[in-house]
């Protein structure tokens, strides 16, 4: 096992305990850690990050790898966010967080015949940072506020201006979306109890229209 598996694969399994997900899909099974492999999987539209979800679609179904930097899964398997997350590594964690979140929503979806909008990945991605990093605080009491958080996750992190526009459109719309969902949940759980699970399972399952209706209307309470 790559050196960060065991990490990756604890953090798919607090979304699916957090979701309510049953996956044959093991994300340490599809990690992959180097860069010359993902640079010639993807082709001359690599582009060097610290985390990538590689997709290809085939005539039998997806062809999936999830790249995440070797030195990034060190330093995560390290600190044990999940025993004791501290603010400097949230970085970190939130990097790799995302593509596992990626991963699991999109075999969640491939499991069930249902397509996925990149930017319904990216909205789902930031919705479980959020809220995973808010309950690792909660159960590690650990003095944060979840207006700190949302202030450091959505207002602080900016997409890379130097992005594609068509990719640069996509991180601020999704982001912008996540912001506005978890700032009503700030809102109507203020203590981020287990009573909003049911909420988020709901939220999880719908597509990406449905999803921004949701947002709208739980805005509107």
């Amino acid at each position: 096992m790559a050196p960060g598996a065991a990490t990756v694969s604890s953090l798919q399994d607090y979304l699916s305990r957090l979701y309510a997900l049953e996956t044959p899909f093991r994300v340490d099974d599809f990690l992959l850690t180097d860069e010359a492999v993902a640079r010639e999987l993807e082709g001359e539209d690599f582009r060097a990050v610290e985390e990538k979800l590689l997709v290809e679609e085939e005539e039998e179904g997806l062809r999936l790898s999830l790249y995440l930097e070797p030195g990034l899964l060190q330093r995560l398997e390290a600190a044990r966010p999940l025993e004791s997350l501290q603010r400097a590594e949230l970085q970190d964690f939130w990097a790799v967080l995302e593509g596992v979140s990626h991963f699991t929503y999109l075999t969640f979806k491939a499991q069930h015949d249902r397509g996925v909008r990149p930017v319904e990945l990216e909205l789902q991605a930031e919705v479980d940072k959020f809220v995973v990093t808010a309950l690792l605080a909660l159960a590690q009491s650990t003095p944060a506020s979840s207006r700190a958080l949302h202030h450091r996750l959505f207002e602080l992190m900016r997409p890379d201006p130097a992005l594609d526009p068509d990719l640069h459109r996509r991180y601020r719309d999704a982001g912008r979306s996540a912001a506005r969902y978890c700032h009503s949940l700030m809102r109507r759980f203020p203590d981020v109890s287990p009573a909003l699970l049911p909420e988020l399972r709901h939220f999880y399952r719908l597509d990406h229209p449905g999803k921004l209706r949701f947002i709208e209307a739980s805005a509107a309470h």
